[in-house]
């Protein structure tokens, strides 16, 4: 099965929000690798099978995963699959958007696909689109 494709606003907007934490995390003195936006510092590999937007080094030398992901996308199966394969790996953060319309069902279906899949190193927060 292929992964979900956004459509091209919706990818945009996912891009964009990975080349603001990436360069975020780079300005703020870590090592940071980055998928989709052409980083100058590399990708992420594969974790469990599946690659992660972003990738960066915590200062005491512990991996953090970030995925990004838009409304249409944060709980599809595809994106289930992703967070399980990191969760295994350790601290994972999903970043959703906050868009026109509430946030609040699908971040609250979300947190209860996690909670049910026991997917302890996962949390959740939204960003400004």
């Amino acid at each position: 099965m292929f992964p979900y494709r956004r459509n091209g606003v919706k990818q945009l907007d996912h891009d964009m929000m990975i080349s603001r934490i990436a360069t975020g995390l780079k300005a703020g003195g870590f090592i940071v690798v980055a998928d989709h936006i052409k980083w100058q510092d590399g990708v992420p590999p594969l974790i469990n099978g599946h690659k992660p937007d972003i990738v960066y080094i915590e200062r005491d030398g512990s991996p953090i995963i970030i995925e990004v992901e838009t409304l249409d996308s944060c709980t599809n199966s595809h994106t289930i699959n992703q967070l399980r394969a990191f969760n295994k790996q350790g601290e994972t953060y999903v970043f959703i958007p906050t868009e026109k319309q509430s946030i609040f069902p699908k971040r609250t279906h979300l947190e209860r696909i996690i909670a049910a899949n026991r997917l302890s190193n996962v949390k959740v927060l939204t960003f400004a689109a």
